[in-house]
């Protein structure tokens, strides 16, 4: 009984994720900056982050289920635009991949 309720939970946690993910991508796809962005003065989820969400919670979904390959597929990739983002901020360049998928149409807050 306990293994099915943490089973459960896990797979809920990682459909919320994919589903927070998807809404802030379906922000940034049709331009609605209240999915992109919670209030006017809080900094907007970038596109990169929104998509690490929606493998993130993919990835926790497959794993749970068994599928151990894809999950690990997806973590790599996951991985990947992490490190790139990463290096983009600790090197001071810009390798697009902000605005790689979309461009910018909310201003970020000042912060």
């Amino acid at each position: 009984m306990e293994k099915t309720l943490t089973r459960q939970l896990v797979i809920a946690a990682g459909y919320f994720c994919a589903f927070l993910g998807f809404v802030v991508i379906l922000g940034w796809v049709f331009q609605i900056p209240e999915l992109v962005q919670i209030l006017p003065n809080f900094a907007p989820m970038r596109f990169n982050a929104a998509l690490s969400f929606l493998l993130c919670g993919f990835a926790l979904v497959l794993l749970e289920k068994g599928f151990h390959f894809l999950s690990q597929s997806l973590a790599f990739l996951i991985v990947i635009i992490s490190i790139l983002t990463i290096a983009q901020y600790v090197f001071g360049i810009d390798l697009k991949i902000d605005s790689f998928f979309s461009g910018p149409f909310v201003r970020d807050a000042d912060v």
